[in-house]
This record gives C-alpha cells, structure tokens and sequence, in this order.
C-alpha cells in the first residue's frame, strides 16, 4: 500500500493533513483530508489527475506511473483555472505589480532626480571653484587614430600643476574630433586650458581660445570657404568679412561664416540660420562699414 501525505495551510492559517492511500496491486485509491474522504476510486493502475476544493483553493493531485507498480504522487495548488479564488489573487497580483513597477519607476525618477541636483550643485561648486582659483596655461592636445580601419580616434592631453602631471582622455570616438564650434582639431593642437589650483584636476579647456597658430589655420579654412561661397566678392571684401565675423563672435562668428551653407537643424549650432545673425549683428556691420570708409 502506497501512502504519501501533504501538509496544506490556506490563506487562514489554519493547518490541513492531506494524504492519499493507494494499492500498488489492487488500485484502490483513497484521498482524505484531516478526517474526512475527498475522493475514493478503484482499479487506478495508470497515471490519473484529481482536483478538488479545500476551503476555496482549487488543489490538484497528480498520480504518474513511473514503472511496473510504481507511482509518483505529486500536491499543489492550482492557481490558473479561473475560480473565485484566483479571480480575486489575480487581481491582487496585478495591484501588486501595478505598485512595484510604481515603486521601481518613483524610485528611478528620485534617482535621475536627486544626480541631477547633485551633478548641478557640482558643477556650480567646480565653476566656482575656477573663478576663484583659477589658474590658466597652454595644453597640447594629442589625437591618435585607433584600429586598423583608421575610424576611431582618441584625444588625450597632459598638464601639470607644480610637480604634479594629469592625464585626460576622451577615449574612443568614432570621428575626427572637432570642436564645440565644429572646427577639426588636429594632432598637436594647443588651446587655452583653465584649473583650479587647489584642485588641480578641477580643469576645463577653452576651445574658443586656440594657440595663435591654430587661429590661423581657422582663419584660413573660413578665408577658402567663404570665398569659394562667395566668388564675386573682392579680396578686401573677403578679409574685412572674415575679421568682421571674428570681431562680432570670436571662433563662433568664424564658424557661423564657414558653415553658412548648411541648411538649418536642431543639432547644428552653426549654419545658414547663424550666418544670418551674423551679418545682422551690429559689431559685424560696424566693422563692415569701417572697412568701406577706408576704402
């Protein structure tokens, strides 16, 4: 006789002794519950299935062959069949789910909440920093092609507060590396780097003040393409054109006047739109005119 035996809890607490009786020869099969039979059945020589109600859980028993005269019972609770009982837990579970998926989602949003505070008060606490204790120099900025495809690129530069040297890189980028106005910067390359000095690594570099030799380079490139743009114009044109947009905004007004052919986008900061408000900005016209009352 074959006998296996279950301890059930419901949702109660209360406790339940679950068992079943079965003759390897004869079949006879017998389910109970503390004292009373839940099922009785005969000549049960193959694997069957038995479900049944304790309380208001829908349970199932399951009887598998496993060989000549042996079998494995198993006991769980079904929880998929659509009974009052899972009605009601699916509901909860969805509830459940509802309010974790809220809880990771408030969470997440406390978290992108409380960096972005932070990183704003760090920024303004480093900027700060820099005004007050602010030390300028000249870095070289190294450029070194990765890969044997010659497409990825890294930027490093080096620079050193009394004894002490820092290294920076930008790691791996998958473009020649260009300035924030759009200009390439090309191995060597010397701009204007700021750091605090009671925290040497506190740094930022200028990219709108280049060395002298790199303005030039920049002055030349805008000279080819706005003439190139601009074939009718005269060679003084050119020049005072040129100066005038370096006067009116820096390295940015000699950007606006290179990329003036580049149709207007969200990304770019320098195109046919800033072109516009170029030449109608007051110091660019300004220089303008001076330039033809000296003619």
């Amino acid at each position: 006789m074959n006998h296996r035996s279950w301890i059930f809890v419901n949702t109660n607490g209360s406790r339940m002794d679950l068992g079943v009786y079965h003759g390897a020869d004869s079949g006879n099969l017998l389910i109970y519950c503390n004292d009373k039979v839940l099922q009785l059945d005969f000549h049960i020589h193959d694997s069957k299935q038995y479900k049944f109600f304790l309380e208001d859980e829908l349970c199932e028993l399951n009887i598998s062959k496993v060989g000549r005269k042996k079998f494995d019972y198993t006991f769980k609770v079904d929880e998929k069949s659509l009974t009052p009982k899972n009605i009601e837990r699916n509901k909860k579970r969805k509830i459940w789910n509802y309010q974790g998926v809220g809880f990771i989602l408030g969470f997440m949003l406390l978290t992108v909440i409380c960096g972005a505070i932070f990183w704003s008060l760090r920024g303004v606490y480093l900027e700060r920093q820099l005004a007050k204790y602010g030390v300028e120099a000249m870095v070289s900025v190294q450029v070194t092609q990765r890969g044997s495809t010659g497409k990825k690129f890294e930027m490093h530069y080096r620079y050193k507060y009394k004894d002490e040297a820092f290294y920076n890189t930008t790691g791996i980028i998958f473009k020649p590396p260009t300035t924030p106005y759009g200009f390439p910067i090309r191995n060597n390359d010397e701009f204007v780097i700021r750091y605090a000095s009671v925290w040497p690594r506190n740094h930022e570099i200028d990219y709108s003040r280049p060395a002298d030799f790199v303005l030039e380079r920049y002055f030349m490139m805008t000279i080819r393409k706005h003439w190139e743009l601009n074939p009718e114009i005269s060679l003084d044109e050119l020049e005072c054109q040129v100066e005038a947009a370096y006067e009116a905004g820096g390295v940015y007004g000699l950007a606006d006047l290179y990329f003036q052919d580049i149709a207007p986008s969200d990304q770019a900061l320098h195109d046919a739109n800033s072109y516009s408000r170029l030449i109608r900005d007051s110091t660019y016209q300004v220089k303008i005119y001076d330039c033809w009352a000296e003619q």
